[in-house]
């Protein structure tokens, strides 16, 4: 029996039974591109712009599906609606892929290539307070290499430097969304919180960490005794941090914490120790041209002379002073009975504080000798190191203090 033509075209309408090969590269990319230019023609005509000719591409047409193939778009070509419909498209994070490019050398792009594999981390749910604590010691590592020569370890550049890395926000933001910054019990991680300090500092974020001070001075009843001692470290990182940028911000900052401590009822102390870390860094690393104008460091002594933090540094700041310097309160220090009771010369605690007053009796002697009483220097000088002698060798003690936070 033969077949009619119209047996063959009704046959022609079912799924033939045994499927084609698949198509070869070649044939593939001809069959995405005839794709992608039907798309491209359909949505001109329903949202922009119309071919005149259906039955052929026009040269838009053809330009953008060039353009397509190779991912650059031509600086002539207008703002196509099928141009901002793949686009939105590609630019998807759902069809972007984190790549870490590799380099021999670091560069400032290798700091992008750790952020984003910090940012996929998160995404996936493996970031824990270690992994974010290694994430910014190894972004400040290469931060520190990127570094000009002749560029000191800490100063500006390289705290500059942290500030545009943006890193602190990137954990700060994870913090935020894994909602560990609700009941705050990071920021018993000493080395963490450490870290996260110097980079919310440098990023102009110190507001978020006085704001957790704040936070953990509970009143009254409410108050624990590590939420207390939690404080207390938090205040004083945070000072550490902020007297190696600014030491005027860093005074503002630990007579504002006082303010809230008070508004709290909370005890004084609990900004002791941030205070004898400023007046310790003050004392070791600023000069006149660094210091704040003189109504704050006023402030600054009159809320030490309320928390009696020890004579030594009081007489320190004396010396200190921006406008009117006196030698008086540390000659009469130096001098006094109360200074020289040590007991276990081997104690830290005890080295630490041979320390401070070997550094306090050296500036003493500086400042009389330049105002013309040399002599009184010599002499001041030398009975303190006859004093220490008792106790240690005078010349093994170190002048670079060591009075960090904890």
């Amino acid at each position: 029996m033969q077949k009619t033509r119209a047996l063959g075209s009704l046959k022609d309408l079912f799924p033939r039974l045994h499927q084609p090969l698949p198509l070869d590269k070649r044939e593939s990319q001809r069959l995405l591109d005839t794709i992608k230019a039907s798309f491209r023609k359909q949505l001109d005509e329903e949202h922009g712009w119309t071919a005149s000719d259906s039955g052929k591409d026009s040269p838009r047409l053809k330009l953008a599906t060039v353009h397509s193939r190779t991912g650059t778009v031509p600086s002539t070509a207008p703002a196509r609606p099928t141009d901002r419909h793949m686009r939105a498209i590609l630019d998807n994070p759902l069809f972007t892929r984190v790549e870490v490019p590799k380099r021999k050398e670091e560069s400032a792009n290798s700091l992008d290539a750790h952020k984003a594999v910090f940012r996929k981390a998160v995404s996936r749910g493996l970031v824990t307070l270690n992994t974010a604590q290694g994430f910014l010691m190894h972004i400040e590592s290469v931060a520190f290499r990127l570094r000009p020569e002749n560029t000191a370890a800490d100063g500006p550049w390289l705290r500059n430097q942290l500030q545009d890395t943006g890193a602190g926000l990137l954990v700060l933001q994870w913090l935020r969304s894994s909602g560990q910054e609700r009941d705050l019990k990071f920021l018993t991680n000493a080395n963490f919180t450490n870290i996260l300090a110097r980079f919310l500092v440098a990023e102009g974020l110190d507001d978020v960490v006085l704001m957790w001070f704040e936070r953990l001075l509970k009143p009254g009843s409410e108050r624990t005794e590590p939420e207390f001692q939690t404080a207390k470290n938090l205040l004083g990182r945070l000072v550490y941090a902020k007297q190696a940028r600014n030491l005027e911000s860093a005074y503002t900052t630990i007579l504002k914490a006082a303010a809230i401590a008070e508004e709290k009822s909370c005890p004084p102390a609990v900004v002791k120790y941030a205070w004898c870390i400023l007046a310790n860094e003050t004392s070791m690393h600023h000069d006149k041209q660094t210091m704040p104008p003189a109504h704050i460091y006023d402030a600054f002594v009159a809320l030490g002379r309320k928390l009696n933090p020890g004579a030594q540094f009081m007489a320190q700041l004396s010396l200190r002073h921006p406008v009117e310097p006196t030698s008086g309160p540390a000659v009469e220090f130096l001098q006094s009975k109360g200074a020289w009771r040590v007991n276990d010369a081997q104690n830290p605690v005890t080295l630490r504080y041979l320390r401070h007053v070997h550094r306090l009796a050296v500036d003493t002697a500086q400042y009389l000798t330049q105002t013309n009483q040399a002599e009184e220097a010599s002499r001041l000088f030398n009975f303190v190191r006859e004093k220490i002698s008792m106790f240690t060798d005078p010349n093994e003690l170190d002048l670079v203090g060591d009075l960090e936070p904890a």
